[in-house]
């Protein structure tokens, strides 16, 4: 059986996975607001933002390397912000990578008939030379929601940091610990 100071350990190193995750995809949108996602790089930004949901559900999910979840109290959000839309739009990215893009769960992410009608459609492109090309539609958040996510992730990174300082004051005790580099579970605490 687990010892309460192993189940706070535990929880200390779901906590620091997902700041370091969170912080991650903070960098990646920093870095997406240079790419234009109808342009040459297009299937970047898509296969980024696909990436930015599968790994902020991460942290959410029992299967976290093992650890768990960081827990409910990170899926709720002030009344007033537009975090919690963010949270869901992300969860149903992650349930739409995760069906092999499945269109009609990708068509959930979209918010009026006319973009779910245009999602449907596939193109085919003939060029002068008698080629061949197609085009199917690919669900793309809006740039704007960049910035969404890197104020999510953020909120919830500042209240993950919160936690863990907590937690390491907790486990710390009164012990002073020197200047260095401590591993969660073995040199500390």
């Amino acid at each position: 059986m687990e010892s309460r100071q192993e189940k706070q350990v535990r929880s200390l190193k779901r906590l620091i996975i997902a700041g370091t995750t969170l912080n991650d995809i903070m960098q990646t949108t920093a870095a997406l607001k240079n790419i234009d996602a109808h342009g040459p790089h297009g299937p970047v930004y898509y296969m980024a933002f696909s990436g930015i949901a599968v790994a902020y559900c991460r942290i959410f999910d029992e299967t976290n390397y093992g650890l768990g979840s960081i827990g409910k109290k990170y899926e709720k959000f002030p009344d007033d912000s537009e975090h919690a839309n963010t949270h869901a739009d992300l969860l149903e990215g992650r349930r739409t990578a995760f069906a092999h893009y499945s269109p009609a769960q990708a068509a959930n992410l979209l918010r009026n008939a006319k973009d779910i009608q245009d999602h449907q459609k596939v193109e085919m492109i003939v060029n002068l030379g008698g080629d061949v090309g197609f085009r199917a539609k690919i669900i793309l958040w809006k740039t704007k929601n960049l910035r969404k996510i890197y104020d999510l992730c953020a909120f919830q990174d500042e209240r993950i940091r919160s936690d863990a300082k907590k937690l390491v004051e907790h486990l710390g005790g009164d012990k002073v610990y020197a200047p260095g580099t401590y591993t969660i579970g073995e040199s500390f605490p």
